[in-house]
């Protein structure tokens, strides 16, 4: 899918403290971004983003790129397949 990009944080990059809480960030045109939090007693619509879009862009460099967490990805699956014969 060409409208899907992603990273993989490697465990040797350690705990990015700014992922800790779960978002998403909701880019609706033709300029706004929402970040959509969800908690465990609520869910709520945050118009506010700055921080938001700091830990997503944080964690986005510090994960490994595209090529390499494919390669990431395939390798693990290449190891679930040698576990399960």
């Amino acid at each position: 899918m060409s409208n899907v990009r992603f990273r993989v944080l490697p465990f040797s990059v350690g705990g990015i403290t700014a992922l800790s809480c779960p978002f998403t960030l909701l880019y609706i045109k033709p300029a706004r971004t929402l970040a959509y939090v969800e908690s465990l007693t609520r869910a709520e619509y945050v118009r506010s983003t700055g921080p938001y879009v700091a830990a997503f862009d944080f964690a986005w460099q510090a994960a490994a790129s595209e090529p390499e967490s494919k390669a990431i990805l395939d390798s693990r699956i290449a190891d679930l397949s040698q576990e399960e014969r």
